[in-house]
């Protein structure tokens, strides 16, 4: 026999609505760069790892590791 759920709570149920406010707002605070503006970045200052270089993809999430020599995107961060 399934377990019955209780409905959330006002309490449960403002606290999920600042959750999906904030990440809204997170969202809107940083426009997308275009696919030109990002070439246009690379194009005038391209940049080569030294060593091994940590970043993590913008649009994924995940870790992504360049080795010396590897052209840098410009979305990974200087140091």
């Amino acid at each position: 026999m399934p377990a019955s759920r209780k409905p959330p709570t006002q309490d449960q149920e403002a606290i999920a609505q600042q959750i999906d406010n904030s990440l809204e707002a997170q969202l809107i605070a940083v426009p997308p760069a275009s696919a030109a503006e990002v070439a246009a970045q690379e194009a005038a200052a391209p940049r080569v790892a030294d060593g091994y270089v940590y970043a993590t993809h913008p649009d994924t999430g995940l870790q992504v590791v360049f080795v010396q020599g590897e052209r840098l995107p410009a979305w990974v961060p200087s140091d």
